[in-house]
Order: structure tokens, then C-alpha cells, then sequence
């Protein structure tokens, strides 16, 4: 596709030619043949150059630049941290525990012939002896488990026999233990793990 410039330029060359023809048949004859090679030849060298200057315009990558990038999404990144977020919370919270889900209800009792006495406390702690003939029970409340909890049964004057103990978290005996023969004390604890 040529442009008026282009045009100009042809004409003005055709013109010329014509103006420089030379008197003799032959030269008269080869002309307009020059003419039309000059037209021809121009028109070639313009269409060429055009293609040229729209390729590179068309495709600039091909001759090493390049169009700018597009910009990355950011909110799969943001869902992605969010879900994580949530799962490591949900992880502390089951790892944690709600302490009131560690506290149960413990039920103590224990059992002798003749008088005998009994102290029950959570571990480290010291409680008073409670004296009692043939059988004793007790609820204790809210006891966090991990903080363990025992039980001693202990003849107090030499005439109890057969110390036995025992302890129950809902409905489920825990720990039980009877003195062997000739032993004057039994002692009974809270597991770590509680049985179901």
C-alpha cells in the first residue's frame, strides 16, 4: 500500500524519465518500459518497507521486547493463608482442651472389719484422717485429673481387718485395692487417663 508521499515520488521519477527519452526509435521504445520497471520497483521497495515497519509493530516480540506481564491474583494467596490460620487456631484449641472438660466428679469409698481411717486429697496435698467402722463414701467435685487424686485407708488401733478401697468416676471404678494379710494400709489413685 503506498502513501501520497510514496505517490509523489513515483510520479516525479516517471516524469523525469520521460523528459531524458532519447530521439532514437530504440530509446524512444525502451521508455516506457523503464517507466513502468521504475514504478514497479519503487512500489516493491515501499510495500516491503511497510511490512516491515507493521511487523515489528505487530509482533515486538519477536524482535526482544516483550509486553508487560499481567499482574498476578492475590486473593488465592489470601484464602490460602486465611485456611491455615483457621487450622492452626482449631489445632491449639483441641490440643488445649476447655479445662472444665478435664474436672470430674470422683466418688470415694472404702471398707474394713473394725475401725480403720481414711484421707484422700489431691497428689501433694495433705487431708485429715477421717475415722470410720466397716464402710465410708464421699463425692468429691470438680477434681481436674491431671492434678491426680489418692486415697489411703490405714488401721488406725491394730483390730481393723481387711482395708479395701475404691474409686469411681461416673459409674466407672478407677482404682481399687485390698490390703494383704496383715497389712495395715491400702491405697488407691486417680489414673492419668481416666477408663471409659
Amino acid at each position: 500500500m503506498t502513501t501520497p508521499n510514496n505517490n509523489e515520488r513515483i510520479n516525479k521519477a516517471a516524469d523525469s524519465l520521460k523528459n531524458n527519452k532519447h530521439t532514437d526509435s530504440v530509446a524512444g521504445h525502451n521508455a516506457s518500459e523503464r517507466v513502468e520497471n521504475v514504478k514497479n520497483h519503487t512500489t516493491e521497495h515501499v510495500n516491503r518497507t511497510e511490512h516491515v515497519h507493521r511487523t515489528e509493530h505487530t509482533h515486538p516480540e519477536e524482535h526482544g521486547s516483550y509486553a508487560p506481564e499481567k499482574k498476578k491474583k492475590i486473593w488465592p494467596w489470601l484464602l490460602a493463608l486465611l485456611l491455615l490460620l483457621l487450622l492452626i487456631i482449631g489445632g491449639c484449641a483441641a490440643l488445649g482442651g476447655n479445662k472444665d472438660d478435664d474436672k470430674v466428679n470422683v466418688e470415694l469409698s472404702a471398707t474394713t472389719t473394725g475401725d480403720a481411717a481414711v484421707n484422700h486429697h489431691p497428689g501433694g496435698a495433705e487431708a485429715a484422717d477421717n475415722a470410720f467402722t466397716d464402710t465410708w463414701t464421699t463425692t468429691v467435685n470438680d477434681i481436674n485429673v491431671k492434678d491426680g487424686y489418692s486415697m489411703a485407708v490405714t488401721d488406725k488401733d491394730g483390730s481393723a481387718a481387711n482395708l479395701g478401697c475404691k474409686i469411681t468416676v461416673d459409674g466407672v471404678v478407677q482404682d481399687e485395692q485390698t490390703a494383704a494379710e496383715g497389712e495395715n494400709k491400702v491405697v488407691c489413685n486417680l489414673p492419668d487417663e481416666l477408663k471409659k
